[in-house]
């Protein structure tokens, strides 16, 4: 997809006359953190590369602060966290947006 910025018309991937979105939703990497970290991203998106790669646009919801402070917040409900270096595992998936609105950022 390429936005014209002069008439904000949009063009399609391929001439097609639909645009293809993927929106996937509260993305936490609670059991497969260090997976992402050592280089394990091809493996955990390996079902859903196809869609990503084949898109106009994409959004994931990031479920939790990428942080690495041990010092929890005061708030209802767990205190969630992603080590640093997760944002890449967004970026090597191809997604376009990342959405922080959650309670628990």
């Amino acid at each position: 997809m390429k936005i014209n910025k002069k008439t904000g018309r949009i063009k399609l991937l391929n001439n097609q006359s639909k645009l293809r979105f993927v929106f996937a939703g509260d993305f936490f990497p609670r059991s497969i953190n260090d997976i992402i970290l050592y280089g394990g991203t091809d493996e955990i998106i390996s079902e859903i590369k196809p869609f990503l790669n084949n898109k106009d646009l994409s959004m994931v919801n990031f479920e939790a602060p990428i942080t690495d402070s041990e010092e929890a917040i005061l708030k209802s409900g767990p205190n969630l966290k992603a080590k640093p270096g997760t944002e890449d595992f967004l970026l090597k998936a191809n997604f376009d947006i990342v959405g922080l609105a959650n309670n628990h950022i």
